[in-house]
């Protein structure tokens, strides 16, 4: 299978090897290549599996100081990705928020062409990516409503919209995972057998879960902000009103389950979609301001200076 993604390091990095540390948190079993790649402050561990329709690399970054990296992906790729320890928070090239990858928490996640910034803060982070092909995600998801839905938004290009949501990982999972990357037999045709297997259990069980987490109030109001962001009277105040909670109360819900606040995204939503009418349909920002959110052009100017966001 074709390595579905590509790393783009900020910094040349001082050395690549082989051959891993003894001390690495996950020894990957069934492993066929590994990489040891080495920075100023920094250190990335790569143990990969390729293995049709799966190529799954475990990952494991050690840092002194905040680490950051971007991924190119050449074709559309669908992920199952497993955030074993630590965090990582995913955004779109211009730092606008993509999500928020929590500890013991999974996800099917999607990536359509393009670059992709990783944002990693000091610390020790471990997670198992497994890449899926479409055709075979499809296939299993047939009976899954969930994926099934989802799979039907990203082909009528609802994307990024139709997200999923992280799920912690409970017993069941674990025990999966771990069947995955630490006790896998060793012929080949039991490799694949089992793979198929335990990955399809887990989407299953994905499927059960994803369901119970999108009714909760944070993935709520998540589709609230996605829907009306572009109102210029939407703020949290209104936003804790609908909900019938208070600000405070939905705010923190909202920061403990994306790390990002209510404000940041839904001007992530409006800087995103503007950037959209800017690039695709080349209009300019006098034409472009009040159809996401603002009242004024020089508002929208300041978002975009405080986000960094060049504008043509």
């Amino acid at each position: 299978m074709k390595k579905p993604y590509e790393f783009l390091y900020d910094s040349p990095p001082l050395s690549v090897h082989h051959e891993l540390p003894e001390n690495r948190l996950y020894p990957f079993a069934k492993a066929q290549e590994s990489l040891y790649t080495r920075f100023d402050s920094a250190s990335l561990l790569s143990q990969i599996l390729n293995f049709r329709p799966f190529y799954a690399e475990l990952l494991e970054v050690n840092s002194h100081s905040p680490f950051r990296m971007t991924y190119q992906i050449n074709e559309k790729q669908h992920f199952l990705f497993f955030m074993l320890h630590g965090s990582i928070d995913f955004t779109d090239t211009d730092g606008l928020f993509i999500s928020h990858a929590r500890e013991r928490h999974y996800a099917v996640t999607y990536n359509d062409r393009g670059l992709y910034r990783v944002k990693i803060s000091p610390g020790r982070h471990v997670a198992l990516c497994i890449s899926i092909l479409p055709e075979w995600l499809a296939f299993v998801s047939k009976d899954l409503p969930v994926l099934k839905k989802y799979l039907t938004a990203l082909d009528a290009e609802e994307y990024p919209y139709a997200m999923l949501p992280y799920c912690r990982m409970d017993l069941h999972v674990l025990r999966w995972l771990r069947n995955i990357y630490a006790e896998m037999a060793n012929g080949v045709g039991s490799l694949d057998g089992l793979l198929r297997l335990y990955i399809s259990r887990t989407l299953e069980r994905y499927n059960v879960l994803a369901a119970q987490q999108l009714k909760r109030m944070p993935y709520r109001v998540k589709d609230y902000l996605d829907l009306h962001f572009s109102d210029a009277n939407l703020n949290s105040r209104q936003v804790a009103d609908y909900f019938g909670m208070t600000e405070r109360t939905l705010r923190n819900h909202f920061k403990a389950e994306f790390n990002i606040t209510i404000r940041d995204y839904y001007t992530s939503c409006r800087l995103r979609q503007a950037l959209i009418l800017m690039k695709i349909k080349n209009l300019p920002v006098s034409d472009i301001y009040y159809q996401v959110g603002y009242n004024d052009e020089s508002t929208f100017r300041y978002e975009m200076k405080k986000f960094k966001i060049r504008m043509a």
